[in-house]
Order: C-alpha cells, then structure tokens, then sequence
C-alpha cells in the first residue's frame, strides 16, 4: 500500500512512455489533417474541372456552335391525353455527358 502512494504522489514529471504516447497522438493528428487537405484538393480540382466543361459548354450553346446532333424533344401540353404531346426539333450541344439544347433556327 505505500508504494501506491509514494508512486501517487511523485512529482518527477512524465514518464517517456507518457511522452512517446503524446508524440503519437500529435502525429495521428497531424495526419488526418494532411490526409484531410489532401482530400479537399482533389475535391476543388474536380469542381473547377466540371465549371470549367459547364461554361465552355454553355458558351457554345450561346455562340450558335451545334455538336451536329439533332436532339427532339416531346412537350407534354398538359391535357393528360397520349397525343396532347407536342415534338420540337433541337439542336444538341456539349460533350462528356454535360449536354444542353436549343430549338432549331433560334
């Protein structure tokens, strides 16, 4: 019983395997962080990339540049009758799956 409380009661400091437990905690820390940012670039980068198709994109839809697709479209005309649709001609424009369209002639 009083080795317990001689140990209890030491003011020696930490132990090194109380500072080497420490020092691994800091460095587990410091490597979610850095994993974490890592992540976070990647993420931006791929967001850019698809802003960067989207605008393009849309800037040739602006500019009149057709891919030379016809794309018709069928509006529904709200009669709730199979034949209350109407079909509009369209040109298709963009690539990689980021598409826009625009009546033909317009």
């Amino acid at each position: 019983m009083g080795m317990r409380r001689k140990k209890r009661r030491s003011v020696r400091g930490e132990s090194f395997v109380e500072l080497l437990i420490a020092v691994l905690i800091v460095a587990f820390g410091c490597a979610i962080i850095a994993t974490m940012f890592a992540v976070s670039l990647g993420l931006n980068k791929g967001a850019r990339e698809k802003d960067d198709e989207y605008y393009r994109t849309l800037t040739e839809m602006e500019q009149g540049l057709p891919t030379g697709e016809k794309a018709p479209v069928e509006i529904d005309d709200g009669s709730g009758s199979e034949n209350g649709k109407i079909t509009v001609e369209t040109e298709l424009y963009g690539e990689g799956g980021l598409f826009s369209y625009r009546k033909e002639g317009e």
